[in-house]
């Protein structure tokens, strides 16, 4: 009888292992270094988790796994060439990024809870985070340091693309909204015959005076807008209830001055440099590192 029962683990215990190999297989080789499909699991979902922060979408379906290993084998390969110049993350400042991220939770339980819904732990999570910190390291180092945007070529940039920096048309306008539309009747009227200071001074609570540009406004109230001239209202009925609103003038589309984008064309140019050195810097470490992919063969 103990015969047959230690004959019976050792199946159930040659069973799993062969479950286990099963399950976890080794997805790619870069130089030296495995990557199972645990590790490829744990990347996706911290990646998802990471990503879930700015409100994107990113789930670990088979395309966004070929995304996520694409990404896990560049990282290996940076994370090697921080090794090589010996980054280094403080305890410190590992911590102090941990306690950001659970103080952007409600509490410590809904952090956790996140963390169990995408089959992390708090040391896998810190563990993303300071490879995340290392690869930043070695980026400033290799390719920031390098990069050089001269007040030369912002005043180039702008010449030959002057025509481009257009402000939007914009808006000064007075607005106050109601259920009833009697009661806009009766501003409107005010207005009519004492004017919109005068309006604006008795009618402060209500009656909101606004600069805006036409793309940060709403639809329906562009459509009312456009309806009226300088220094006229109109009550119309939205969705949600009935609007007063009284253009005080529109700003015309005019030319920006390189002092008003001298700031936008230095971090379009800075991100176009970056961008050619990082893709350079790229094939430089894949084409020294020895890369085996075998997902999905």
């Amino acid at each position: 009888m103990k015969i047959k029962f230690a004959a019976l683990v050792l199946c159930l215990l040659f069973l799993s292992s062969v479950y286990a190999e099963e399950k976890i297989k080794i997805v790619a080789m870069v130089n030296n270094q495995v990557i199972t499909s645990k590790d490829l699991e744990d990347y996706c979902n911290a990646l998802a988790y990471r990503l879930s922060g700015g409100g994107n979408k990113f789930t670990c379906g088979k395309e966004e796994m070929k995304e996520s290993l694409e990404r896990l084998i560049q990282d290996k390969l940076i994370l090697c060439e921080a090794e090589k110049e010996e980054i280094e993350v403080s305890d410190q400042t590992l911590e102090h990024r941990i306690t950001q991220t659970i103080s952007s939770f409600p509490s410590r339980e809904d952090f956790e809870k996140s963390l169990v819904e995408r089959g992390l732990t708090i040391g896998l999570l810190k563990d993303k985070i300071k490879e995340q910190y290392l690869m930043r390291g070695i980026i400033d180092k290799k390719i920031k340091s390098q990069i050089n945007v001269s007040p030369q070529e912002i005043s180039l940039y702008y010449e030959e693309n002057r025509k481009k920096f257009i402000s939007p048309l914009k808006y000064l306008f007075y607005i106050v909204s109601s259920k009833e539309e009697s009661n806009l009747k009766d501003i409107g009227d005010f207005i009519q015959k004492e004017g919109i200071l005068k309006a604006y001074a008795k009618y402060k609570s209500v009656l909101k005076k606004i600069e805006s540009n036409k793309d940060e406004l709403k639809q329906d109230l562009i459509d009312i807008l456009a309806q009226l001239e300088n220094g006229k209202f109109g009550i119309k009925k939205t969705k949600d209830a009935y609007c007063l609103v009284y253009l005080e003038k529109k700003i015309a589309p005019e030319t920006l001055s390189l002092l008003d984008v001298k700031e936008s064309i230095y971090n379009r140019l800075y991100d176009i440099k970056f961008r050619k050195l990082f893709s350079e810097w790229s094939k430089e470490i894949k084409q020294r590192a020895v890369i085996k992919n075998f997902y999905g063969k």
